[in-house]
């Protein structure tokens, strides 16, 4: 029934989840799965499949991400699906911005251990609000300064640890609401 993973973890300390992390990433099984693959506290694969409009989504919302943070002159690295340590398994944002200085002071180049500056979700129907809520508080904790949530009408949610805010503070100029790719 199924193979076990290349690791157990038994003690989800850190450094366990790193190493869990790079097993997962070197797996040869784990390759070419349909899924956005997260773990959660006990080191438990979570995977969610993916969908084309999801796809689409965070492709234009990280071409839209991409120019915005060029034009403000910020510099850094945009990514898709970055791998994030948290205190509760990997979480893995499907579009995020990192500064330059953050993205040379990494310590691991599989996994982030520092929350990039703005992650963002895109919501597909199988999210829910509480799902994103925790998911935030995650990756608030990890250091993120933002977190965005685009909803599947294009509606952009810009917060930050206090609370929804009605524009972003890195790049306040970017949309609340983008027209669907």
């Amino acid at each position: 029934m199924g193979s076990r993973l290349p690791i157990e973890v038994t003690d989800p300390t850190p450094q366990a989840m790193s190493a869990l992390w790079e097993a997962l990433c070197e797996d040869p099984a784990l390759a070419d799965l349909p899924y956005k693959v997260e773990t959660n506290e006990r080191g438990q694969l979570l995977m969610s499949p993916t969908s084309t409009p999801h796809s689409l989504w965070q492709a234009f919302v990280t071409r839209l991400l991409f120019a915005a943070t060029d034009a403000a002159g910020l510099g850094g690295k945009v990514l898709t699906e970055a791998a994030l340590l948290t205190s509760q398994g990997v979480k893995v944002p499907d579009v995020a911005w990192i500064s330059g200085a953050a993205w040379n002071a990494r310590s691991n180049p599989l996994l982030l251990t520092q929350a990039p500056d703005i992650c963002i979700e895109v919501m597909s129907p199988s999210n829910t609000a509480d799902e994103m809520r925790a998911k935030a508080a995650l990756v608030f904790a990890c250091g993120a300064r933002e977190v965005w949530i685009l909803a599947t009408t294009g509606r952009m949610a810009f917060f930050d640890a206090k609370g929804e805010r009605s524009a972003s503070s890195i790049l306040p100029g970017f949309a609340a609401q983008i027209e669907p790719p």
